[in-house]
């Protein structure tokens, strides 16, 4: 029998991939002159997709953003601010389809 890892989403399938640990920013955006990102910037630099990062604004779970006409803009200070406390407080995203963030001890090995 070979160990899967089921999401803690019940839609999503098991996968033979662990959950992945969220990737820290690394301050690469700090060298750039604009000071804000998009959603696509931000799910980039997390390492997440858009569809998560969508979901941490409905669920108010995500950086503080700010919107400017129908646009999201996050201040690139309280993204890092975020990920770094983040980082404690959610450890692992989904390697399977949904590719949500979960807290790690969410994630449980099942037999396939």
């Amino acid at each position: 029998m070979t160990m899967l890892w089921s999401c803690p989403n019940p839609g999503c399938p098991p996968t033979q991939s662990a959950p992945r640990d969220i990737e820290e920013l690394d301050g690469s955006a700090a060298d750039e002159p604009r000071n804000f990102l998009s959603p696509q910037e931000l799910a980039e630099y997390a390492g997440v997709s858009l569809t998560t990062v969508y979901g941490w604004n409905k669920q108010a779970s995500g950086p503080p953003y700010d919107r400017v006409g129908k646009h999201i803009q996050y201040r690139l200070r309280d993204v890092q601010q975020w990920s770094s406390k983040r980082r404690t407080e959610l450890a692992a995203v989904c390697s399977s389809e949904c590719g949500r963030t979960y807290r790690r001890d969410a994630f449980t090995q099942v037999e396939g």
